[in-house]
């Protein structure tokens, strides 16, 4: 045998001896990848046979015996299948594959992992139904499905997972009660199972989860009432039972026994008073719970709720006086109380409240004035006072608030002028005064508003013409109404320059002369309202 006869036989040798070098557990993960397409196998490309262990491959942690604890891959973009080899990966204490695109089941053979702790696989395509061999993971303390396509019931085998402290099945198409048996997982911290189509009662035995901090049952068909076990639950921090179909009182110990600090009841059928000291501990950050039946007074914690960031109280039965249930909220960005039967006046307070972005009192039976002190809010961006009974003029210091989106302040008993200031808040979209007692001039200033999409003044005491600079406001979409007022003059033609506007009232004023032949040019146009003036010629089809 000659020189390179024997040295191409070495070659092959060392060659076969290279590729059975891979340990077993590197197989595994081979066959893991294998499952991937050709994109994910080039963000793998360290996965490969030239090393006998896989512990420098990306995103593999092994332990001290060269054993692989840890599949790190989360947020790769891998796309493909979860193959069940990584099942015989018997060292694994941690797999993390969340946000990726794989698909297929959760293969029932991970109940052979009997070392994991944490199983993170949310934010997948990953569909069929949850495993109940899962329950059989008895070291697993994270368990995190969410945001997958599983669907089916929640396995009531999983009560076998004695460590768990965090379950997280959230965004599924899971259906079916919550199983009881879920009380029993005494060392449960979070539990989120929203956005699913979950039916039935809450069951009781939550209420024995003493260590729960964080409850997640929102958007899902649940009905029945809230069980009381778990108002009083001392540890929990966040309670989200939104957009269900719950109905009865809530317990008056919410926020006694536990430093509550987001609460969310909206959308559902509650009834009763809220709880009055839900934010006595003082950690209470989020407070929704509009679009219930809550009547009673606005609870008397909420005065002194310094921590407050966001408030939804809208569109209940709540009556009482605001003067002095409201009070100076230094991180609050949202308060919204429309559509209640509160009364009193806004309180002057509520300009200390420097964050402020949202604020909607409209609906209510509110009187006074508006506030000087709410025109010092420089972030405040949506301002809605509407149908109430709020009197005196609009400050003219209103124009410092340069962040003003959306004003509306219809259906009140203002008086006065437009102040010209207005045509400074240069980012506002929607200015809506209609139904109060303002009068004089249309100030020519609201020219100058060139984001503005809808312009409502109808139903006042409007005199003098048309403002010209009217036809500035291109990006008028939905609602031109000056209808109802004492407007005389003629129709500028520059209205023809509002070629995106759908709605036009002009109604019920003293305008004459003649209809502007360019209206025909206003292809957006839907409604067109002329009536009741004084206006003569040809009415033109809009196109």
């Amino acid at each position: 045998m000659g020189a390179k006869e024997l040295m191409f036989i070495i070659l092959i040798v060392n060659v076969f001896w290279l590729s059975s070098s891979l340990s077993e557990e590197g197989k595994a993960l081979m066959l893991f990848k294998n499952g991937l397409d050709k994109e994910s196998h080039k963000l793998l490309s360290s996965w490969n046979e030239s090393s006998q262990f896989p512990c420098k491959w990306t995103g593999i942690t092994c332990d001290k015996f060269q054993k692989v604890s840890a599949i790190d891959l989360a947020s790769l973009n891998l796309e493909g299948s979860l193959n069940s080899s990584v099942s015989s990966l018997h060292s694994l204490k941690r797999i993390d594959l969340s946000h990726n695109r794989l698909t297929g089941s959760i293969p029932p053979s991970f109940l052979n992992l009997k070392n994991l702790e944490e199983l993170v696989l949310e934010n997948n395509y990953l569909s069929g139904r949850i495993p109940p061999e899962l329950g059989q993971m008895r070291s697993l303390r994270l368990l995190s499905l969410g945001v997958n396509n599983l669907q089916g019931e929640i396995p009531a085998e999983l009560i076998g997972m004695k460590e768990l402290a965090f379950l997280n099945l959230t965004v599924n198409y899971l259906s079916g009660g919550i199983p009881a048996q879920l009380g029993n997982l005494t060392k449960l911290q979070v539990l989120r199972l929203g956005l699913n189509n979950l039916t039935g009662p809450i069951p009781m035995e939550l209420g024995r989860l003493h260590k729960l901090q964080i409850l997640e049952l929102f958007e899902n068909p649940l009905g029945g009432r809230i069980p009381e076990g778990i108002f009083v639950l001392r540890n929990l921090t966040v309670l989200y039972l939104d957009n269900n179909l719950l109905s009865g009182n809530i317990s008056q110990s919410l926020g006694k026994y536990s430093d509550i600090s987001r609460v969310s009841f909206s959308s559902n059928s509650l009834t009763g008073n809220l709880p009055p000291q839900i934010c006595q501990r003082g950690r209470l950050q989020l407070l929704s719970v509009n679009r219930n039946n809550f009547s009673g007074g606005i609870p008397m914690s909420i005065r002194n709720c310094n921590s407050l960031l966001r408030l939804w109280l809208d569109r209940n039965q709540l009556e009482g006086s605001i003067t002095n249930a409201l009070g100076e909220y230094p991180s609050l960005t949202y308060l919204d109380i429309s559509f209640n039967h509160l009364h009193g006046e806004i309180p002057p307070v509520l300009g200390q409240c420097h964050n402020l972005i949202v604020l909607v009192m409209s609906g209510n039976n509110l009187t006074g004035t508006i506030p000087l002190e709410i025109t010092g809010l420089k972030k405040l961006a949506v301002l809605n006072i509407s149908s109430n009974h709020i009197r005196g003029s609009i400050p003219p210091e209103i124009g410092n608030i340069s962040t003003l989106f959306r004003i509306n302040m219809s259906n009140n008993e203002l008086t006065g002028t437009i102040p010209v200031q207005i045509g400074k808040l240069t980012a506002l979209r929607t200015l809506a005064l209609s139904r109060n007692n303002l009068y004089g001039e249309i100030p020519s200033e609201i020219g100058h508003l060139q984001r503005l999409r809808e312009l409502r003044l109808d139903g006042n005491n409007f005199t003098g013409s048309i403002p010209a600079r009217v036809g500035n406001l291109v990006n008028l979409q939905r609602n031109l109404d000056l209808s109802y007022n004492s407007l005389s003059g003629t129709i500028p033609a520059q209205l023809s320059n509002l070629e995106s506007l759908k709605i036009l009232n002009l109604s019920h004023n003293n305008l004459t002369g003649r209809i502007p032949s360019s209206f025909q040019d206003l292809r957006s146009l839907d409604t067109l309202d002329l009536s009741y003036n004084h206006l003569e010629g040809p009415l033109w089809r809009c196109a």
